[in-house]
């Protein structure tokens, strides 16, 4: 989410925009605002990476709330982190999704709410090609299932998963790169810009989520007359 937040500002004239923290830092586990009073627009990255009495209280107030104080679109997406703590457990995610999904089936009703599941990621890392257990795709895919099960028993229409095979060619080309340095191919000192974050094996690279906020865009923008009444 925090990727995606980055990559959409990217696409944003910057005019007169104000940020907070400033300037905005590409790795930070904090909350983020941009705003910009010409185009009169606010964005804001909340950092809450577990659904806690703190994302039950704030989604409760936006349901409730005027018009004026609550966000008119809202992108949410939550699964990593689970995984992290509670490894080989589902139990914790689904218990939190069952609070969480009947408020955003209210909010809603009043907002556009888009749920991001979550992208693939690599199943190995670093030189040695270590195993990838704590977070890996088939688990993601479990916890993606999970999320859309629990929504949409609570009507929350929709979720997005246009850029699953951005992500999966990205990730197709990091293995190719990685085979073709081991035959003597490529160096490592070679500028190759495309899969410069090939050694992160959870966060997907620019070269990915660039066009992947682009597609996000364009699904908003192509059905207006959904989102938008």
């Amino acid at each position: 989410m925090r990727q995606q937040f980055i990559n959409f500002l990217k696409i944003i004239p910057d005019y007169n925009r104000k940020s907070k923290p400033s300037p905005l830092p590409f790795v930070y586990h904090g909350n983020m605002e941009v705003t910009s009073e010409i185009l009169r627009l606010r964005l804001s990255f909340q950092w809450q990476p577990l659904v806690n009495d703190t994302i039950i209280d704030t989604i409760r107030q936006w349901a409730t709330d005027s018009q004026a104080d609550r966000p008119n679109l809202i992108f949410l997406g939550i699964a990593l982190w689970y995984m992290i703590q509670t490894p080989g457990e589902h139990q914790p995610f689904q218990k939190q999704l069952e609070r969480l999904a009947p408020l955003l089936s209210q909010l809603a009703n009043v907002s556009k709410v888009i749920w991001l599941n979550q992208y693939p990621v690599m199943e190995t890392y670093g030189d040695n090609g270590a195993v990838n257990t704590a977070i890996f795709s088939e688990k993601i895919n479990h916890y993606n299932e999970d999320a859309r099960s629990e929504l949409q028993q609570s009507y929350l229409p929709i979720i997005w998963d246009s850029s699953n095979s951005l992500v999966e060619e990205y990730i197709r080309g990091c293995i190719l790169f990685r085979q073709r340095v081991q035959l003597g191919m490529y160096l490592l000192t070679d500028p190759d810009y495309s899969y410069i974050n090939c050694n992160d094996h959870t966060h997907p690279a620019y070269s990915a989520l660039s066009q992947a906020t682009q597609l996000l865009l364009h699904d908003l923008c192509d059905a207006r007359k959904l989102f938008f009444p």
